[in-house]
């Protein structure tokens, strides 16, 4: 995510509820991205991370939507994909909205069949 183009570009992250960024960075912390410390803290140092909860005009400005959100495990081993359709959801009606284009990424670890199936339908 972070290292896409070595903090060069501006970047929001939607919070659905804002939190501080401390807790922001501690949560990014948990993915996987070679030199995400230092990435992030260009970024920062920069003024090319925004964190924001107005999602349209996210939609409205961006040009590629990354989507990485919580896909727990549930007893039976199945994934839980609520935060993913409930983010599909929220992307979906924000594009009805805007003449905006813009490629939209989901992260997150989904069944094979996800994407091009309900999180698609969703969406459009």
């Amino acid at each position: 995510m972070f290292a896409l183009r070595n903090a060069d570009t501006k970047f929001t992250c939607l919070i659905k509820i804002l939190i501080s960024l401390i807790l922001l960075l501690k949560v990014l912390r948990l993915f996987f991205e070679p030199n995400l410390s230092e990435l992030l803290k260009k970024s920062i140092a920069l003024n090319r991370l925004e964190v924001s909860q107005d999602f349209r005009n996210i939609i409205n400005k961006s040009k590629v939507i990354f989507i990485a959100v919580e896909t727990p495990s549930k007893k039976d081993g199945s994934v839980n994909l609520k935060a993913v359709m409930k983010a599909g959801e929220m992307i979906g009606e924000a594009l009805k909205t805007t003449s905006n284009y813009c490629v939209i990424a989901l992260k997150s670890t989904v069944t094979p069949g996800t994407t091009e199936g309900p999180f698609k339908s969703i969406i459009e």
